[in-house]
């Protein structure tokens, strides 16, 4: 009992690990579109069935964006009515497989946040909010620290195992 309770609490308690920095960056540099090219450019990974990624998403569709900013989210699972506001707000979105979002971009969770500079380099990959569920979304705060030329601390990955492998190693009794 005391296992399959940890294994529960876990789940909302540890952070996941961000993906490595170098692949990820390379590849979603890769995917980014044209006009993105010379210009700041995010990426935000959501995962249509993790309820962080759902705050995330309404987070999206209802916040002001940030002009001349280019976003892009990698959404993994069908998610129709997110995805058509989305579109709707001017983001471009890549539905993505969850092994494809691992095998090509090198990630295995969400909701992720990444920030590639004008010249394509990775200036921010990690979280949004500093707890799991969290209503202070700071994917704004960051951005404009980043403008400022300051480095935020990255902030924990809080949300959804998408890859099969990740997926085993925290919820190994597949309780989930």
């Amino acid at each position: 009992m005391v296992l399959v309770a940890a294994s529960l609490l876990a789940r909302h308690l540890i952070p996941l690990p961000p993906p490595t920095r170098d692949q990820s960056a390379s590849a979603l540099a890769a995917a980014r579109a044209e006009e993105a090219k010379g210009r700041w450019t995010t990426f935000h990974v959501l995962l249509g069935s993790c309820r962080c990624s759902r705050l995330v998403g309404q987070h999206l569709l209802t916040s002001a964006r940030p002009p001349g900013l280019v976003e892009h989210v990698l959404l993994v699972g069908a998610d129709p009515g997110l995805r058509a506001g989305l579109v709707a707000r001017g983001f471009t979105v890549i539905d993505v497989e969850p092994e494809a979002l691992s095998q090509r971009f090198h990630i295995e969770s969400a909701p992720l946040f990444v920030v590639l500079g004008p010249d394509g380099t990775p200036r921010y990959l990690g979280g949004y909010t500093a707890r799991k569920q969290g209503a202070d979304v700071r994917d704004l705060a960051i951005f404009a620290a980043l403008q400022r030329a300051e480095v935020p601390s990255s902030l924990p990955l809080f949300g959804c195992a998408v890859s099969k492998r990740l997926l085993a190693a925290i919820d190994p009794l597949s309780l989930r």
